[in-house]
């Protein structure tokens, strides 16, 4: 007799699997969430590798910038600048976005400091160079931009490394978005409008370093119109000024045409009976408010205002075993970010899924060598990821050129301005059949053989020449001439003698 054993039953299940009720569960409908779930990875992977895809088919170049020294820079210029870059919003479509992978491209600025020595530099697709350029000349004329190689390859992949530690993380904000940092605003004096420029102390910082350290300092910003973080921002507003927001529908459109069909036929069978007017209340506590809150509310709803970019704020610190130095590398600079953070608003804080901290209690160089490279490998990608919200006048106030009361001598500066070239100028570009300017030179030409090589014998003049006299006519009303006996011309005047007086000197 063979020996069956019934599955059908949820006690023999549960006693011989002990996965039972969840097999139960499968074949009794569940293999439906589980394929829907299979689908849904499948899709998300295939959109993960048609991105990749598409990002490694675009060509980005590094552009390392230098202004002048004697050139001031301006704050507000930097922001029309940024204000400029969002121009390479593009939102793709159905279509380009799950068949093709397109994402939306970005730039990354970019501060590093190799053994104290500090340049500004920008990451920019080959498409959008252009734009980068004319957006900095348009401000400062005299700049200089010039196409660099990566700084990072050389940079090792592996840790831990036999030579080098790594420390460092992405950085983001200590409240939600919508609360804004300390901008260059705050950092202007009231009367004398002087900048005090909050990247000085970052700058030395920077030029401090020895030979063998390297700072490195990235924002990868990404244009977005995404108004999440806005309506996060106006429920706060609402609820520091006691504004009443707009209860939205429990199930969406459907629960808003359900609310307002009960609405009305709850009115039509019901008679509204006399109801007291009920006492005006004011909108909100705006005027209430401390002087701090308003500040607050104001502040939120500039930083709403102004173009804001999707930003991922990372920052490396590379050093040499033996030269490593935390206080340096690591509170050093996190002391520097602090001068853009307030208490009441925001504020800047080390990531704590990124940083590279080596105070784990479990695995704890595993750990360490994990995030140690991740982190470079981010970095050198330029990945983008879900960053932190920040506008214009934000990017501004963290990435800008040192004003000239900043003097940290190691940032790469140009010593002169550049000299604009004459109108005349040739350019080979316009063509080959451009020719530059040179002096017109008249050939010798050997005269002809049938000149003759003698002199023309010359005629001699007539001796005279016929001169027929022109008749004269008298003027009209004119009296006609008479004939006058001629006259000789009247004597000198003879000198007396001397000591005798004139002939005619008259006498009374």
């Amino acid at each position: 007799m063979p020996f069956v054993i019934d599955v059908s039953e949820p006690s023999v299940i549960g006693s011989l699997l002990p996965f039972g009720y969840f097999w139960q569960f499968f074949i009794s409908g569940g293999w439906v969430m589980f394929v829907a779930s299979i689908v849904v990875i499948g899709i998300s992977y295939w959109q993960l590798t048609l991105k990749r895809r598409f990002m490694a088919s675009q060509k980005f170049v590094l552009l390392a910038i230098d202004v002048p020294r004697e050139i001031e820079p301006n704050l507000k210029a930097i922001e029309q600048i940024y204000a400029q870059f969002s121009g390479i919003l593009s939102k793709p479509n159905i279509v380009e976005k799950y068949l093709k992978g397109k994402v939306q491209l970005t730039f990354s600025l970019e501060l590093a400091s190799i053994s104290g020595y500090i340049q500004f530099m920008i990451r920019t697709p080959v498409q959008f160079r252009d734009l980068v350029e004319s957006a900095f000349y348009a401000q400062y004329p005299d700049s200089v931009i010039t196409e660099v190689d990566d700084y990072t390859k050389d940079a090792p992949d592996k840790f831990p490394n036999d030579k080098y530690d790594l420390y460092g993380s992405s950085i983001v904000f200590s409240k939600p978005n919508a609360f804004p940092i300390r901008t260059y605003v705050d950092f202007e004096h009231s009367l004398s409008q002087q900048l005090a420029d909050p990247m000085a102390g970052l700058l030395e910082i920077l030029g401090k370093l020895r030979q063998g350290e390297q700072i490195w300092i990235q924002l990868v910003i990404r244009p977005t119109d995404s108004t999440g973080w806005m309506e996060q921002g106006r429920t706060i507003i609402n609820k520091m000024i006691g504004e009443q927001s707009k209860a939205k529908p429990l199930l969406g459109p459907v629960g808003g045409v359900a609310k307002g069909t009960y609405e009305t036929l709850t009115a039509s069978l019901f008679a509204p009976g006399e109801t007291k007017p009920e006492p005006t209340k004011p909108k909100n506590w705006m005027m209430q408010l401390t002087p701090g809150e308003k500040g607050i509310v104001e502040a939120m709803q500039v930083k709403m205002a102004k173009r804001a970019y999707e930003t991922k704020f990372r920052y490396c610190y590379l050093s040499e075993k033996a030269l490593t130095n935390k206080g340096t590398g690591i509170n050093a600079v996190f002391g520097a970010l602090n001068q853009f953070a307030t208490v009441n608003m925001n504020s800047f804080k080390p990531d704590k899924v990124t940083f590279t901290k080596s105070n784990f209690i479990f695995f704890n160089n595993s750990r360490l060598a994990r995030r140690q490279r991740r982190l470079m490998k981010t970095y050198k990608q330029r990945l983008a990821g879900k960053g932190i919200i920040m506008n214009i006048e934000e990017l501004a106030t963290i990435f800008h050129f040192p004003v000239l009361t900043v003097k940290a001598p190691l940032v790469s500066k140009i010593e002169s301005k550049r000299g604009e070239p004459p109108a005349g100028l040739p350019m080979q570009e316009f063509g080959s059949s451009f020719r530059p300017f040179q002096p017109s030179v008249t050939p010798v030409v050997p005269p002809p053989t049938t000149v003759p090589t003698q002199p023309r014998p010359q005629q001699a003049p007539p001796a005279a020449l016929p001169v027929q006299p022109q008749p004269q006519t008298p003027p009209p009303f004119a009296a006609p001439p008479t004939a006058t006996p001629s006259t000789p011309p009247p004597a000198e005047p003879t000198k007396p003698p001397a000591g005798q007086p004139p002939p005619n000197l008259p006498f009374a």
